[in-house]
């Protein structure tokens, strides 16, 4: 939109003009281009276009709208038989007479370069910082990197065979050669020519690819430079392209500028969460990345001077040279930067628990502290107990560790011992303290049992004792011990499956008595004795009618009982006078309403003639004498 001062501006001009019928007219302030769109020696629109901002002026309206022209326009024809001014004509680049929609995109594209004028002036010294940042970084690539980055795709090279000309094709030394005998599918051959053996392959055209990366020194900087080399074979072609896909600089402040080679040279390439705890640009880096050389460039910086990043690298990377993705270099400068802790961690030789806090369970530990104890969240002394019994502990470790602190259960060596090295998860290693803690028994002897007698399954164990306390069995050795462990299990849940069903037993009969007394007093009120020509209503006498009505229909009324009991919903079952004892459909009202009227399997009643349902409301609803709840706190479900 104009600024104030540029729509003053805009409006010092009259409006008037040499006679006219319809043009567009074009002229210049000292701030503004301004388009006229002319009428009867007057202007109805004037659109403005200074160098930062636009705004387009509704003459007849006396109005004001930050818009382009495109949307200004309610019908698109508007302004079509409007001559264009020979200044028009020159400025919007047409011959064309009249007002059109090319001359309207060549207005709306100024109206766009003045209002994103920030964003592209951005863009330019954006691009002009990049080049003088490239200007410092372009390092010939190492003599013996090509060497490198060629021997990993040898294992993708295969000699090929043309069935059309029996041949063979080695892509190591680009050899074509006879073969008397069709080799078998996936059997080895080697080449005469070079000797290079590998599997023969009836594919005419392989692919591979395979990244690798870089780091060197450029001044006070340094840089990362990931490589794609890619394998082209074709029978009687094999050629291998690499080149420098992504670049990533690291300033003297341990700050990064990540950089993608485009078409148009080398752009911004913004990062992605990849995680909470830290950023990875997402790009097309695939899990295996080959590391040419050493990160000592990175290692002299005196940002990173102490960093352990060398140590980081050495425990990621294979004897290949394979760097996972997920521990690219610049991931654990990104982590470094965070928080120093890592480089205590690494120092103190806890791998594990650097790259767990690192990449997986950083919530877990306190990642603001410096002390090594209090981000594990533990004691000193629990601290070395640990790393006596495990020298590089994992963050379940630590979890465990944590439990004993928690409920205040000391074990001794051996005991504690067992316990870190149990092959449980944290949730269960809990579950045992607080049993050690409660029973008051011994780990030693709880995990031996377990381990004798119900094969180390935990689970199941716990289960067995939450069942006795279920039912209220005297704490002793034989009920935690038991002698045939999968068979007491098994009796002891049944046992409880019987106390269940007694109870729920228990509990139907009440409903079902609370039901019978509900359908005696209601057999005394005249308006639930419903019937016509075709029907008649009969309403559940107990549990038991609701189960079979349930049962025959297919649908769930029986889980409704309570609601009935309860008179927050009534449940009546429609019948065919003909046949007076089948299920026909089961009906649901609510608060005064049909809820629902279901037959067999869901099936619907037919709502254009719902007959039978409304005149069943309309004569319950002359009830007076009952009322039904209109909510209930239990869940209902649909028949």
């Amino acid at each position: 939109m104009l600024t104030k001062e540029l729509r003053q501006e805009a409006l010092k001009k009259g409006f008037h003009y040499p006679k006219v019928e319809k043009s567009v007219e074009f002229y210049r302030t000292k701030n503004l281009m301004i388009y006229d769109f002319v009428c009867e020696e007057s202007a109805v629109v004037r659109v403005c276009i200074s160098k930062q901002h636009a705004g387009i002026y509704d003459v007849l309206n006396s109005i004001w709208k930050d818009c382009t022209l495109e949307n200004y326009l309610e019908d698109p024809n508007q302004f079509t038989n409007y001559m264009l001014s020979e200044c028009a004509k020159k400025l919007l680049k047409t011959d064309s007479l009249f007002f059109d929609s090319k001359a309207s995109f060549a207005i709306d594209a100024q109206i766009r370069k003045a209002k994103n004028w920030k964003k592209i002036n951005q863009k330019e010294n954006r691009e002009k910082e990049i080049k003088k940042i490239m200007a410092g970084t372009n390092k010939p690539v190492p003599s013996g990197f090509k060497i490198f980055s060629e021997k990993l795709l040898c294992s993708a090279k295969r000699i090929m065979y043309s069935a059309k000309e029996k041949s063979l094709y080695c892509p190591e030394c680009g050899n074509t050669f006879q073969l008397p005998d069709v080799p078998k599918k996936g059997s080895l051959h080697t080449c005469p020519a070079c000797g290079y053996s590998t599997k023969v392959s009836s594919a005419q055209y392989l692919n591979d690819i395979h990244w690798s990366c870089i780091v060197q020194a450029a001044g006070k900087r340094s840089i990362i430079r990931y490589f794609c080399n890619e394998l082209f074979i074709e029978y009687g072609k094999c050629s291998t392209i690499l080149y420098e896909k992504y670049r990533t600089i690291v300033e003297e402040d341990g700050s990064m500028v990540p950089l993608m080679q485009t078409s148009e040279g080398w752009k911004d390439y913004k990062g992605k969460n990849y995680s909470y705890f830290y950023t990875v640009p997402k790009r097309e880096v695939p899990n295996d990345m080959y590391l040419y050389g050493t990160v000592d460039a990175l290692m002299k910086m005196p940002v990173l001077k102490n960093s352990m990043l060398d140590v980081w690298v050495k425990q990621h990377i294979g004897a290949d040279k394979k760097l996972c993705s997920e521990y690219l270099v610049e991931n654990y400068i990104k982590i470094y930067a965070k928080t120093t802790i890592y480089e205590k961690l690494l120092k103190c030789g806890l791998n594990k628990i650097a790259h767990e806090a690192a990449f997986y369970y950083g919530s877990s530990f306190h990642m603001d502290e410096k002390k090594i104890d209090k981000f594990l969240n533990l004691t000193k002394g629990n601290l070395n107990r640990l790393r006596e019994f495990i020298p590089d502990p994992s963050g379940s470790n630590v979890s465990a560790m944590r439990y004993l602190e928690k409920y205040n259960v000391y074990l001794k060596d051996d005991e504690l011992k067992t316990f870190l090295r149990l092959e449980v998860s944290d949730n269960m290693k809990e579950q045992i303290v607080k049993f050690c803690k409660c029973k008051k028994v011994t780990l030693y002897k709880i995990n031996k049992y377990v381990t004798e007698n119900a094969n180390a399954d935990w689970s199941s164990y716990f289960d067995y004792i939450g069942w006795t306390e279920e039912l209220d069995y005297k704490k002793s050795d034989s009920v935690y011990y038991p002698k045939k462990f999968f068979k007491t299990h098994d009796r002891v849940f049944k046992e409880l499956e019987e106390k269940k069903d007694a109870i729920q037993r228990k509990k139907d009969k009440e409903i079902s008595k609370k039901i019978a007394g509900l359908w005696e007093q209601r057999m005394q009120i005249p308006q639930y004795h419903y019937e016509d020509s075709q029907f008649i209503v009969i309403m559940p006498h107990g549990t038991s009618d609701l189960k079979k009505e349930g049962k025959s229909l297919n649908h769930c009324v029986v889980s409704y009982k309570e609601y009935v009991a309860e008179k927050s919903t009534q449940i009546f079952f429609i019948r065919k006078k003909t046949d007076p004892h089948k299920s026909f459909y089961t009906l649901e009202i609510k608060n005064h309403e049909i809820a629902q009227c279901h037959g067999k399997k869901q099936c619907g009643y037919d709502r254009r003639n719902p007959c039978i349902c409304i005149r069943i409301l309309k004569s319950v609803k002359h009830n007076k004498g009952e009322t039904c709840c209109k909510s209930s706190s239990v869940k209902r479900r649909k028949l």
